[in-house]
């Protein structure tokens, strides 16, 4: 990289479509001795330039992925680099002798350094500082090695979390006017808006509000201990106020907000804002008769049995599954 990092191996998505122009970034690093893992793809996600941007991917592809199948042949030689498919990263990692990284961090190798800014548990050996990671679906952190790390290593105390309280049904859910939505409604359970009978919910997209009136006993507010909203599972970004007082945004799993600062003892105001894809009303729209469209660049009805390009159905929206209270504390 220009900044100096060197990367061992490039793993792909799991995908069998690439633009030409990502395929041929990847032959030029290949041929100057890079190392590839992934499927081989087979054309272009876009129509630009079809069908010859599909011929190209296919030339480059042959390049790259020689005869592999991934089965009986899962390695090729292309340049001074190679491409494996089929094989599971540590395997790959296991050819190349390299240790695996995709469940510890190994980083710091001219020196021991501490990783910070929150005490994280690490070992230190032969010059190489080793973090443990534990990640959600998506989630991702920074790890900055500062100070001098002490000799042998350092075990981080584990918080010990406590499930207070599920927030119950029903919730307020309200619309935004003018998207085809009604202006509000009840949810007794908390499922995707796809799943609701109204097509104005149904296919909604933007921005729609939870609120409800919860309960908080003072038992839950003891010294040195976080309280957390968990929202369970948010497709897709959700903004959350407790008593008014904003406590954070998330787009990316575990759903947590910290609320110790907004929530108080006894009754408490909650308003979750949830936004969802703007593809589900051009879903939606596609289904009408222009007359009765919410928008107006919705695009032509979906041809039956016939090619389409572009998403013919609705994508999980809303909050799903429970809300929570959680308690942490250290330990």
């Amino acid at each position: 990289m220009p900044e100096g990092i060197n990367y061992r191996v490039l793993v792909l998505p799991r995908t069998m479509q690439m633009t030409p122009e990502v395929l041929r970034k990847l032959h030029k690093l290949v041929a100057a001795g890079a190392t590839i893992v992934g499927q081989r793809p087979r054309t272009s996600p876009s129509l630009v330039h079809y069908p010859d941007a599909d011929a190209e991917v296919r030339a480059l592809a042959t390049d790259l992925w020689g005869d592999t199948d991934g089965v009986t042949d899962t390695q090729h030689a292309f340049g001074k680099g190679m491409t494996y498919t089929g094989l599971a990263l540590d395997e790959v990692l296991n050819r190349l002798q390299d240790p695996p990284g995709a469940t510890t961090l190994v980083a710091d190798r001219s020196g021991n350094r501490q990783p910070g800014i929150e005490p994280a548990a690490y070992v230190e050996k032969l010059g190489f500082t080793t973090v443990p990671l534990d990640l959600a679906e998506r989630e991702a952190v920074f790890v900055a090695l500062r100070n001098a790390a002490p000799e042998g290593g350092h075990t981080a105390a584990h918080a010990v979390e406590t499930t207070l309280a599920t927030i119950p049904g029903p919730w307020t859910l309200t619309f935004p006017p003018n998207l085809g939505a009604p202006p509000s409604m009840q949810m007794r359970n908390l499922v995707s808006w796809t799943e609701v009978s109204d097509p104005g919910v149904k296919y909604f997209s933007g921005t729609a509000t939870y609120s409800k009136d919860v309960q908080a006993p003072a038992a839950w507010f003891r010294p040195g201990q976080h309280l957390y909203l968990d929202l369970g599972t948010v497709c897709d970004i959700a903004e959350v106020k407790v008593n008014g007082k904003s406590v954070g945004m998330v787009w990316a799993p575990p759903y947590w907000l910290d609320v110790t600062s907004a929530l108080k003892p006894g009754m408490n105001r909650l308003a979750i804002r949830v936004t969802n894809e703007w593809t589900n009303r051009l879903v939606g729209d596609r289904l009408l008769p222009p007359g009765k469209r919410v928008l107006s660049q919705a695009g032509p009805t979906p041809p039956r049995g016939g090619f389409f390009f572009g998403p013919t159905e609705p994508a999980e929206s809303g909050l799903l599954g429970s809300v929570r209270f959680v308690a942490e504390r250290g330990q």
